[in-house]
């Protein structure tokens, strides 16, 4: 239930643009390597590697206390088999045909806007 390899590379950053104000755009992208979504590995559980990329900008102005961030995550939109469960007449046995699967999946590709206030 481990990939062999992971990795995240993350890059942004803060561009002022007068009045104590920044726009910060944000780019993260991360590999996931091939691994089992179940405690044994059987046809259905396993997940092929994937990449999955995220990006946002967010405007802050820090006299307002305001903070205005864009953002899109999933941007490939792939449905990521987080977990999986196999039943068949032995769990014991991997060869045996799979009767059904229970499966979990990561979130689809989400955009949004979000607003923060101090105060």
């Amino acid at each position: 239930m481990t990939p062999d390899l992971t990795s995240t590379l993350q890059i942004g950053y803060d561009w002022a643009i007068g009045d104590g104000q920044t726009i910060t755009p944000m780019l993260q992208e991360s590999y996931v390597g091939k691994y089992w979504a179940y405690d044994v590995n059987v046809k259905g559980a396993e997940q092929s590697a994937y990449t999955k990329t995220d990006l946002r900008i967010t405007w802050n102005i820090p006299k307002k206390g305001v903070e205005l961030e864009a953002f899109v995550e999933n941007l490939e939109n792939k449905a990521v088999l987080t977990r999986a469960v196999v039943f068949n007449d032995s769990n014991a046995d991997p060869n045996r045909p799979t009767t059904s699967i229970q499966a979990h999946y990561g979130d689809p590709r989400i955009w949004g806007v979000r607003l923060k206030v101090r105060f």
